[in-house]
């Protein structure tokens, strides 16, 4: 689970589009921010950081995302989040970095997590949940009416989980369901090979268009991601779609 260039940007629109403080967002699993003091600072000002510490495992979990070349530390998400004016919640199955609430996704989230956040971060959590429909019904149900649900999980990266995800699950369940989705479906891949540039040590991030329904063959798909956000706009019940492809044919 972590937030890089690319999600940090989509983060810095929609905290901007919600006014009020402290923003809340419920982050499923641990958010390693693997971003500069640079960057952050670029999007939320030149103080963002000021007196913010690195992790004493900073190290460990660069060298595990293979950002050790290109980060000196990692600051702890909370802490920055905070500084930002908004109130950082973590879920997850067990504490992993420190702070995190005990969850499973696969079952009914507690309902003292419902309606709650105006921004749910899943950063890499779904496709991890067996019970991927009960996780995606949670993730729904923990952000509020006018809220954004943030997804960005394996296009096609082989036995990173149980899962690799199509656009078309995320716009047949919620189109269906009645919300909106209010950035593009698209795909992400990240670049290593100027890692060790000594000029100008760096992870690239290329993004490419997706389709949302229609099938498509993809050059080079290996080890990308996908991403979208969607806004809830009702607190209904979800029911389960039926994919587009198929809709005409009970129709």
């Amino acid at each position: 689970m972590a937030i890089i260039n690319v999600t940090m940007d989509i983060l810095k629109q929609l905290i901007d589009f919600k006014k009020e403080r402290p923003l809340k967002i419920v982050s499923l699993g641990y958010p390693d921010i693997l971003c500069s003091s640079e960057y952050i600072e670029r999007l939320f000002g030149p103080d963002t950081t000021k007196g913010i510490r690195y992790r004493k495992d900073s190290d460990q979990i660069l060298k595990y995302h293979g950002y050790a070349n290109i980060l000196n530390g990692l600051y702890e998400s909370y802490e920055l989040f905070d500084q930002m004016g908004i109130e950082l919640t973590v879920l997850d199955l067990k504490e992993l970095r420190g702070g995190e609430i005990i969850a499973d996704f696969n079952y009914p989230i507690s309902k003292d997590l419902q309606n709650q956040f105006d921004i749910v971060y899943d950063g890499g959590t779904l496709e991890h949940c067996f019970n991927i429909a009960q996780a995606t019904v949670n993730f729904l149900s923990m952000a509020k009416v006018g809220g954004f649900v943030y997804h960005a999980n394996p296009l096609f990266i082989l036995n990173h989980g149980f899962y690799n995800i199509n656009p078309t699950f995320y716009n047949d369940f919620y189109l269906d369901n009645g919300h909106k989705l209010v950035s593009p479906i698209f795909g992400l891949k990240q670049n290593f090979e100027n890692i060790n540039d000594k000029d100008n040590p760096r992870v690239d991030d290329i993004k490419f268009d997706l389709p949302y329904t229609e099938r498509k063959e993809l050059k080079e798909a290996n080890n990308t991601s996908i991403h979208v956000v969607i806004e809830k706009t009702s607190d209904k019940t979800p029911l389960w779609p039926v994919q587009t492809k198929y809709k005409s044919f009970i129709d």
